[in-house]
């Protein structure tokens, strides 16, 4: 058995908010850092926000959520917000459970997040 990969694609939405679409497996591996790296840098350079894609994400380990947490201190620190989104049922209880939820902006789809993006 082989275990799913982790892999990211980004998109500019025309309004300037920086959209990450994650899939698979969110813990220790180069890519998921990587991942972290670009999206804390698209945070500190987006005056327009981003929005963290959750929908195709299967699995998120303690070090899946640290790169989520880094996220959130890299927006606080630029003050450009970032938005969770669309996370499937197991991996928004794993997020809820810890009260991850309870301090981080988060939205039901993607669009919805944009939303918040932009009203901030």
């Amino acid at each position: 058995m082989t275990a799913e990969r982790f892999d990211c694609t980004d998109e500019l939405l025309d309004d300037g908010v920086r959209v990450f679409h994650l899939r698979g497996r969110l813990h220790n591996t180069s890519a998921c850092f990587e991942f972290q790296e670009r999206a804390c840098l698209a945070i500190k350079d987006s005056a327009g926000g981003v929005v963290v894609d959750l929908s195709g994400l299967t699995h998120l380990d303690s070090c899946g959520i640290g790169i989520l947490a880094a996220l959130v201190a890299s927006s606080r620190k630029a003050g450009h917000p970032v938005v969770l989104a669309a996370a499937q049922p197991p991996v928004e209880r794993l997020l809820d459970a810890i009260w991850f939820l309870k301090i981080v902006d988060h939205a039901p789809t993607v669009e919805d997040g944009a939303a918040r993006v932009r009203a901030r």
